[in-house]
């Protein structure tokens, strides 16, 4: 068996011939990586939400606005036909 073809498992931990140390220093960065990408979860999960509630506002105040132009399309013909018939439309003096 070559130097390249030896595994971790071949040898009893402690007596390492070789590789070891580059395997743990990979091990350790990949642990590194993972926490990282967690703390980057938990943030997105964080942006997510923030943008749902945005979402869920943005909604509430198109509603809102809908209800006002509705409102507004049937309450001015109202006040414009009864200030023709009062005249008090602001005519001539």
């Amino acid at each position: 068996m070559t130097e390249f073809n030896r595994r971790s498992t071949d040898h009893a931990p402690g007596n390492c011939p070789g590789g070891c140390d580059e395997i743990s220093d990979v091990q350790l960065r990949l642990d590194d990586g993972q926490e990282r990408m967690e703390r980057i979860e938990k943030q997105l999960a964080e942006v997510y939400e923030i943008v749902t509630m945005g979402k869920g506002f943005f909604r509430l105040l198109g509603a809102i606005a809908t209800a006002i132009k509705w409102i507004i399309g049937i309450v001015v013909p109202i006040v414009g036909i009864y200030l023709a018939l009062t005249g008090h439309g602001g005519g001539q003096k």
